[in-house]
């Protein structure tokens, strides 16, 4: 059975669903149907059944452990040139890499980066749209903020993690330095067809075929005020019980409600500063200039 001869690592909200789909289109190319398959991150290991459940009710994903039900993801392939497959969780997870080496040790990856601000933001939304999230992100920010203060992160709504891709990227570059290759998530917004030449010529395909890139996928950023102030259930069942009359009155707290959901300079700022000190290391390690990431 085959396995990928190239893997899009991550980062997650970084625009990789929109590049699997265009990657999906080149005749040699073969996507995996699943994506987030999230094989490496627990093969070998016992899942436990939480997770299961939380990534099936929350993503449709069913996780897998077994190497012979990840193989068979690829069945389907025929004579394509280059076998891929996406799971954002491998950038950041500890035992993803050094299970990518074990199993696949000649694989291409691909890992596309995005300003870590925005990354989260837009983490917050895709949850306050999907009702994981309730909270407003000026509060999950604190919250995350005292809780890395105290040294006891809790819960698996850690916006600001993920994007502290330094170690991530340092690890990978350590295991596969002429293998992985790492992209700024502008170039797939500013530059798209010379992103995805670049990629295919990695792949070893034609890199001059041009997919339609006219659709973006699993966009989160929606600025509605009743969207995000129904994300608390008990106002949600409020909206939908009383007159009108009412819902003017609760409209101060839909306002302050939105306000607190945004992404403010006040809040940008202060996650430059916490994001500083990483993104410097970056620079240095893809000997690239992220100085743009760090204006508010």
């Amino acid at each position: 059975m085959n396995l990928p001869t190239f893997m899009i690592i991550g980062a997650n909200k970084a625009g990789t669903s929109s590049l699997t789909r265009y990657l999906a289109q080149h005749p040699d190319v073969f996507m995996c149907p699943v994506k987030e398959p999230t094989f490496f991150p627990y093969c070998d290991r016992v899942i436990p059944e939480d997770a299961k459940e939380k990534a099936l009710r929350r993503w449709s994903l069913k996780l897998t452990n077994n190497i012979d039900d990840y193989k068979r993801l690829f069945s389907s392939v025929k004579d394509e040139k280059a076998i891929g497959e996406a799971s954002t969780a491998h950038l950041d997870n500890p035992y993803a890499a050094e299970k990518i080496k074990s199993y696949i040790p000649e694989v291409v990856l691909i890992g596309i980066l995005r300003n870590p601000i925005d990354r989260a933001y837009s983490q917050y939304r895709m949850y306050v749209n999907r009702n994981i999230e309730n909270r407003s992100f000026r509060y999950c920010i604190k919250s995350e903020f005292k809780s890395r203060k105290n040294g006891k992160l809790t819960g698996d709504r850690h916006y600001l993690s993920l994007g502290l891709y330094s170690n991530q990227v340092e690890k990978y570059l350590g295991l596969f330095p002429d293998q992985v290759h790492f992209f700024l998530y502008e170039e797939l917004i500013h530059r798209p067809y010379g992103l995805l030449s670049n990629i295919f010529e990695l792949i070893g395909v034609d890199s001059t075929f041009k997919p339609d890139i006219s659709k973006k996928y699993n966009v989160s950023e929606k600025n509605d005020k009743i969207n995000i102030l129904s994300g608390y259930p008990v106002i949600k069942h409020l909206l939908t019980a009383i007159p009108v009359s009412v819902k003017k009155a609760i409209r101060p707290l839909a306002e302050k409600t939105f306000h607190d959901s945004q992404l403010t300079s006040k809040i940008r700022k202060d996650l430059i500063e916490f994001y500083r000190e990483d993104i410097l290391k970056l620079e240095l390690l893809l000997e690239t200039d992220l100085s743009h990431w760090l204006k508010n």
